[in-house]
């Protein structure tokens, strides 16, 4: 247990305050895979293994990212690109840092994995990862694709997890190409399931992530290189106009901390009131506000930058609850059945 959460602590340190790709967002992407697990019951499908791998690789998926894309590190030469030969580096770093971290003194909770067990658990992981790569997404939703067309002749298999059954272990590897390629799926959508949320909620992640994009656009502008698509703040912006009432700004009750230093509910009103730059026009000029835009203008366009402190300090608190989720799944990953019941999860 000692192990398993100073290797989360770490992970979670790992994780710059980008303003999307961040602690936050780890732990969205996690809690959708667990909700996917249990209460889509895509747990049925995989054995405990796969559910270790999976939760694990949700919550390190994105850490360390720098918040730029692959195209950006490959175009500037990247440390990253160049280690990884542009081919997925984002990707391949996180991978590598999951397994770094856990090689880390006091960190390795899979310490007492066989040496097959953890080559296998390790494969998986990366796989997942490495899933969430954007450029291979419609390569993956065909690969998908074909294998849902043939689900009624060649049924997904069920029923994995009791391996020393013999009958198991065959349905095991009949079936290990299939889970493979739900750990892979289950990961990628969590990575997009903000598109999921209510409205008011995925409105401030895309606010978050346009404020990301930007900044990379402004990098972009400075390097004298051409400026990538939704990149671009003077002509890309969509969640500019986006309004979000009182109601539905990031609460700060009962915070501490950094919170309270920066001013607590007050400094977060305030920063909510401030107008962010408007979308320029068809050339790329500085629209003049209309009266009524300027009027819905005061109904608060996030500033999220400064705003994700907030909702990144709020949402540290249900980390514990991945610590508790991963801990019953590393239980039963080692043949305690019993673990797995508070997940929800059918042996």
């Amino acid at each position: 247990v000692a192990e398993l959460c100073n290797w989360l602590m770490a992970i979670a340190a790992g994780y710059f305050a980008a303003p999307y790709h961040n602690w936050g967002h780890a732990m969205d992407v996690f809690f959708f895979c667990f909700f996917a697990l249990t209460q889509a019951e895509v747990g049925r499908f995989l054995n405990f293994h796969d559910i270790l791998a999976l939760l694990l690789a949700a919550v390190a998926h994105d850490v360390g990212h720098p918040g730029v894309n692959n195209a950006f590190l490959v175009a500037t030469a990247a440390d990253l690109a160049l280690r990884y030969n542009d081919q997925s580096p984002l990707e391949n770093m996180h991978a590598s840092v999951f397994f770094e971290t856990l090689r880390m003194p006091g960190k390795d909770f899979l310490c007492n994995l066989s040496a097959h067990d953890f080559s296998v658990l390790r494969g998986k992981v990366i796989t997942a990862i490495l899933s969430t790569d954007m450029a291979k997404h419609f390569e993956f939703v065909d690969r998908l694709a074909a294998r849902i067309e043939k689900k009624d002749e060649v049924p997904f298999l069920q029923n994995t997890k009791d391996t020393a059954d013999p009958e198991v272990r065959e349905r095991q590897n009949e079936s290990k190409a299939d889970r493979r390629l739900i750990l892979q799926g289950v990961l990628h959508i969590a990575d997009l399931g903000s598109n999921c949320k209510q409205w008011r909620y995925h409105a401030q992640a895309v606010v978050a992530l346009e404020d990301e994009f930007f900044s990379q656009g402004d990098q972009e502008r400075e390097l004298g290189i051409p400026i990538m698509p939704m990149m671009n703040r003077r002509t890309d912006s969509l969640a500019w106009p986006i309004v979000l009432p009182r109601e539905d700004r990031p609460s700060l009750a009962g915070s501490d901390g950094a919170l309270h230093a920066l001013g607590g509910q007050a400094w977060v009103d305030q920063q909510l009131e401030q107008q962010h730059p408007r979308m320029g026009g068809a050339f790329g000029e500085p629209r003049e506000p209309d009266s009524q835009r300027d009027r819905g203008a005061r109904c608060r366009r996030v500033s999220l930058r400064k705003v994700q402190v907030a909702v990144l300090e709020m949402r540290i608190r249900v980390a514990h609850l991945c610590a508790a989720a991963l801990r019953r799944a590393e239980r039963a990953c080692f043949g305690d059945k019993t673990a797995i019941e508070p997940l929800g999860l059918a042996v």
